[in-house]
């Protein structure tokens, strides 16, 4: 399920390039209706000087300069590949305000996985190891994510 830890965690370790795909449809642009996420993807897509000089257009022609960029139509240069913060790996959001399934799930994900390092570091300090030897070991092993 989108936005589950788990498939946070699978995107990360595989390195998953959503970029190759992913692509903007109508339900994508139905769904931006925030002004400072459409000015912050204008700015990836076009430039962020293009973004400050047209920041006092409706909403509707945001949108249409992003998809003339995605699509390179009306004249517009073509950036492809390209998917929104959120959507990468890891993902990010365009806002402080939070709210963003995909961030939050990561997040989660990281914490859990620190959680079981810190677990197993302090779980092979307590079998006795010296400190040479707990340095000399190259990596803990992390067990899988998913049965």
């Amino acid at each position: 399920m989108a936005g589950h830890e788990a498939v946070e965690a699978i995107g990360t370790c595989l390195g998953t390039d959503m970029r190759r795909h992913w692509r903007g449809d109508t339900a994508f642009f139905d769904q931006l209706r925030d002004r400072e996420i459409l000015l912050a993807i204008v700015g990836e897509v076009a430039g962020e000087e293009v973004a400050r000089a047209i920041e006092k257009e409706k909403a509707k022609a945001l949108k249409t300069i992003i998809a003339d960029h995605l699509c390179g139509t009306n004249g517009r240069e073509q950036v492809a590949p390209w998917v929104p913060r959120w959507m990468a790996c890891p993902p990010e959001a365009y806002t402080a305000r939070g709210g963003v399934g995909s961030v939050t799930a990561h997040a989660r994900w990281a914490v859990e996985l620190a959680c079981r390092i810190n677990t197993e570091v302090a779980d092979v300090a307590d079998d006795g190891f010296s400190d040479a030897e707990l340095e000399a070991q190259d990596a803990i092993e992390i067990p899988p994510l998913a049965a």
